[in-house]
């Protein structure tokens, strides 16, 4: 079976093509091709490799609207062109981008296309509209996201529905890794250590946790070691928001509880030295970083709010905190400092994600894709 997957990305990072390399990996005894339809600038940096085509009129997000739509005309009409000449079985759009050049598809012909939203966006009436095209079918990543877009009233007018709920995945190899230790912090003990993994760009909300620590009384505060990995994004807005970031660490006084560390390809190694997972973005569509850490057996710190709800096991397999707020994210760190919270087992914690591994979810995917192949 062969799949092209459109992304339109022009860097090599973030969750939607980890869950694409994700896929390929545990699908490679199902005898399936995956191709990536990414820009022209596209440089490929992780592994493992993914087959890539690159055109300069792919797009995946744009911050104007009316460029995004317009580019997305150009972008279906030089996709069309492709798939005539070239042989694909599925058709499987990601980005926002890729969901104009998808609703073009399904309006202009009766062959099925696959959309998966990895995001909240706030026109909820327009994806709910391509969710009821007859050619389009439609993945949201949890039933948090499901709710949030309304795609609840479209699957009640579809028989059978084309609306669908697959999480997003992590690497099988996650549940391989050494299993930590069961949590164990009590109130004398002397530090507590908070990991984040996630690029440092403004909507992971890092900030927030920032605030947090230094809202703690400096007893406590002083307990705390915060490691953020993670790479900042070319743009504009993510290099000034690392700039914001070191700012804040230095003028809010944790200079030494907080460490922006870049970038790492040694996260399982990261995990293991960590006590606590924290991931303080609000409407975190299904963070692949969240879910690697429960399947290492780390209890993790989140916001209530997006797909986090659907993944955390409220005071089992960690915390949640109110969105955007820093002093519930406070409170709740004290709670573990004070020693009054005891998750689960390290076992059990990773068992909590085990449905959410790449091989599993790639069966979900094989279900819809010998649909729309007509296998």
């Amino acid at each position: 079976m062969k799949i092209l997957h459109l992304t339109g990305d022009h860097v090599d990072q973030g969750g939607i093509l980890s869950v694409i390399r994700q896929i390929q990996e545990s699908s490679q005894g199902l005898g399936w091709d995956h191709t990536l339809w990414a820009h022209s600038d596209f440089a490929q940096t992780r592994a493992p490799e993914l087959k890539i085509i690159r055109s300069p009129k792919a797009i995946a997000e744009s911050a104007s609207h009316l460029s995004l739509f317009k580019s997305a005309v150009a972008s279906f009409l030089e996709l069309r062109h492709l798939l005539n000449s070239r042989e694909y079985d599925v058709i499987h759009a990601h980005s926002r981008g890729a969901f104009l050049i998808s609703a073009f598809h399904a309006l202009t012909s009766r062959r099925p296309i696959l959309f998966t939203n990895h995001t909240y966006a706030n026109r909820t009436r327009m994806y709910r509209w391509g969710a009821g095209l007859k050619s389009m079918h439609t993945v949201a990543l949890s039933p948090a996201m499901k709710r949030h877009y309304g795609y609840e009233t479209v699957s009640q007018k579809q028989r059978p529905s084309r609306v669908h709920i697959i999480s997003a995945c992590c690497a099988d190899r996650q549940f391989d890794q050494p299993l930590k230790s069961d949590f164990q912090f009590a109130s004398g003990d002397p530090i507590l250590r908070l990991v984040g993994v996630g690029i440092l760009a403004r909507w992971k909300r890092w900030d927030l946790a920032i605030d947090a620590i230094a809202k703690l009384p400096e007893a406590f505060r002083k307990r705390i070691q915060l490691d953020i990995w993670g790479p900042t994004p070319p743009d504009e807005d993510s290099q000034a928001f690392e700039k914001e970031l070191r700012n804040q660490i230095m003028s809010q006084g944790v200079k030494d509880q907080v460490q922006l560390l870049g970038s790492t390809n040694q996260v399982a190694k990261k995990l293991q030295a960590a006590d606590l997972f924290i991931i303080p973005s609000t409407n975190e569509p299904c963070s692949v970083a969240l879910m690697e850490a429960l399947a290492s057996g780390l209890p993790a710190i989140a916001t209530r709010s997006g797909g986090n709800v659907d993944i955390l096991q409220e005071e089992k397999t960690g915390l949640l905190f109110e969105p955007d707020s820093s002093s519930d994210l406070a409170a709740q760190i004290t709670r573990v400092l004070k020693g009054e919270w005891q998750p689960f087992p390290a076992n059990q914690i990773r068992e909590s994600v085990r449905k959410r591994s790449a091989s599993q979810v790639t069966q979900e995917y094989r279900k819809i894709y010998e649909q729309l192949a007509g296998w």
